[in-house]
């Protein structure tokens, strides 16, 4: 009979386990690209210069192809499509985005990358210049693929905290992009990190202070920093949202995020009336932070950061709630406590 329940305790235990594993892979929103070759209109004739163009690809959790301008990211001529038309063949991946670049410095502006733009040709508009999102003292030629409403210029918020592009990714929504402007400025921009500002950002990306407070829970590193005052940047987050909400551990007396003791909401799995809830998308995209028009690229990183780029956290995909990694840890426990149990009745015996 003992064995019999012992059986039946390890097989409901690694059915849980199953289930709480489920759990924590289910809740990532990752980008997707089936895979294959595009074409770019360069509008910076070669006059013989032999320059090279290149493709940046990423997606907006922080996957990167290949580092920027990596011999890898050479693009080829498409001679058969006419002068300054080059191609390039990207793999399937977890990728959203894309910017062009030549050799001389000059950029683009980052794209939406989606499966409709695949055999199509993406044009530059030189005299559409866009504030480049990391550096807002250079801008950027906007850049689309001809005929495909899923791409475009992406938007984003610059370090000013200004809204510039048209075209968010498919795994991206309103909360998830304010709060990749918080993730990215909050320490090394703060004074454009203010509550005026994010109440108009909120209300420009048609989302609300509490969804955009979740996104940020949800997030695997920005509940663990502390500012240089010694506080949480999740409840700094909170204070200037205007929402109701504790950083990780101890005793949140108005509700929060994973631990402590929360008294007054904090549900992990979902009651975020008073700031809580951690699940949500916090998908960080990237942008390279290069050059103006005719200028030299001033960053060789590549894609890093939020829908722009990150100083502070590099592009990280989203684990969702936390609830599970508690589920789990106690499931294990209970198993070896089961097994050691069982091991000293059997030498008894």
């Amino acid at each position: 009979m003992g064995k019999k329940v012992l059986s039946i305790l390890v097989a409901v235990l690694m059915i849980m386990s199953m289930v709480a594993v489920a759990g924590i892979s289910a809740s990532a929103a990752t980008p997707s690209f089936k895979g294959g070759t595009i074409y770019w209109e360069c509008p910076w004739p070669t006059d013989g210069r032999g320059f090279k163009a290149y493709c940046h690809i990423w997606g907006s959790d922080g996957s990167a192809l290949y580092d920027w301008q990596d011999p890898k990211e050479e693009m080829t001529p498409a001679t058969d499509k006419g002068d300054n038309i080059f191609k390039y063949d990207v793999p399937a991946g977890p990728y959203d985005e894309v910017i062009f670049s030549v050799s001389t410095g000059v950029q683009t502006f980052d794209c939406v990358l989606t499966d409709d733009c695949i055999g199509k040709t993406a044009t530059t508009d030189k005299s559409n210049m866009i504030e480049n999102p990391v550096d807002s003292n250079k801008t950027t030629a906007a850049t689309e693929f001809e005929g495909v409403a899923s791409s475009g210029p992406h938007l984003a918020i610059t370090s000013l905290g200004n809204v510039v592009g048209k075209v968010k990714c498919p795994t991206e929504d309103g909360a998830s992009v304010v709060a990749a402007f918080i993730k990215n400025y909050l320490v090394v921009n703060p004074d454009n990190v203010t509550s005026d500002i994010l109440s108009s950002l909120v209300k420009s990306f048609d989302t609300s202070a509490q969804d955009v407070y979740n996104v940020l829970a949800a997030d695997s590193e920005f509940p663990t920093f502390t500012l240089d005052d010694g506080t949480k940047q999740l409840d700094k987050a909170a204070e200037l949202l205007g929402v109701s909400g504790g950083s990780t551990g101890g005793d949140n007396n108005n509700g929060g995020s994973t631990g402590g003791d929360n008294n007054n909401g904090g549900d992990n799995n979902g009651d975020a009336n008073n700031g809580g809830d951690n699940n949500g998308d916090a998908n960080n995209g990237g942008s390279t932070g290069g050059s103006t028009t005719g200028g030299s690229n001033s960053s060789t990183g590549g894609s890093r950061g939020s829908s722009t780029t990150s100083t502070t956290s590099s592009g990280t995909t989203t684990t969702g709630d936390t609830t599970p990694y508690v589920v789990l840890g106690i499931v294990l426990v209970a198993a070896l406590g089961i097994a050691i149990v069982a091991a000293k009745k059997k030498v008894s015996e």
